[in-house]
């Protein structure tokens, strides 16, 4: 693959966190209070089926202890990047890409991005950003975070998440293979954010690997020059 200019890297630099953001299924997801859910667990106009339906998507979720894959991402704007990602449940995630010099790291406390061009990086408390979500213990989608849609393709089920105190911020749509509403087990295949403004992140997963075996190593993130030890 062709490598990325200095500048098409920096320009490139916003796609790279909006995956940080889809990732744990909540770019327009924000982890702060809100209302009590509407009974079910989602928008009211889920069927019971489409609630049993999340209740699977929730287990299978917190079912994934350790993954590895690879991805490929396409956003508005932006090229396409690729790269691989990390999980290791709880609290734990590492985002690499190909070809471009920035690193996303959740080590259980915080999230931090990494920026290799000019060696700075910035955290932020795990608990209060999205990418939280997909790598707490416990997994809910419901109070934070509101179901806005149940659907289903010739062999896939999808899952509309948006934010319960402002759904018009944005959506993000995770994809599994397998009907669930068939009895069909489910995986992990892509999810798609939707941004207020109608722009687009898709990250789509290849070679998924639930169980493997990820060292603890790769869940330390890089220190700038200054905070190094000798």
């Amino acid at each position: 693959m062709e490598h990325a200019s200095p500048h098409s890297r920096r320009r490139s630099l916003p796609a790279a966190l909006a995956l940080a953001a889809v990732l744990a299924t909540g770019a327009a997801v924000a982890l702060a209070p809100s209302p009590a859910p509407a009974q079910g667990g989602g928008a009211p106009g889920l069927s019971a089926q489409d609630r049993r339906t999340v209740e699977q998507v929730e287990d299978y979720l917190e079912g994934l202890d350790t993954l590895e894959a690879r991805f490929v991402q396409i956003a508005s704007g932006s090229r396409l990047e690729q790269g691989t990602v990390w999980l290791d449940r709880p609290g734990r995630m590492r985002i690499e890409y190909d070809d471009l010099p920035h690193l996303i790291v959740a080590d259980g406390f915080w999230l931090t991005f990494w920026d290799g061009e000019l060696e700075q990086r910035s955290d932020v408390p795990l608990s209060e950003h999205p990418a939280g979500l997909l790598v707490r213990e416990d997994v809910e989608l419901s109070g934070d975070v509101r179901v806005d849609d149940v659907a289903y393709g010739p062999a896939s089920t999808r899952v509309t998440l948006v934010r319960a105190q402002d759904p018009g911020a944005g959506s993000l749509t995770l994809v599994f293979e397998g009907r669930a509403d068939e009895g069909d087990a489910i995986a992990l295949d892509r999810w798609v954010f939707l941004d207020a403004q109608g722009k687009t992140v898709e990250v789509d997963l290849l070679d998924a690997r639930p169980g493997a075996d990820v060292a603890d190593v790769r869940f330390a993130a890089p220190r700038p020059p200054a905070d190094r030890r000798d």
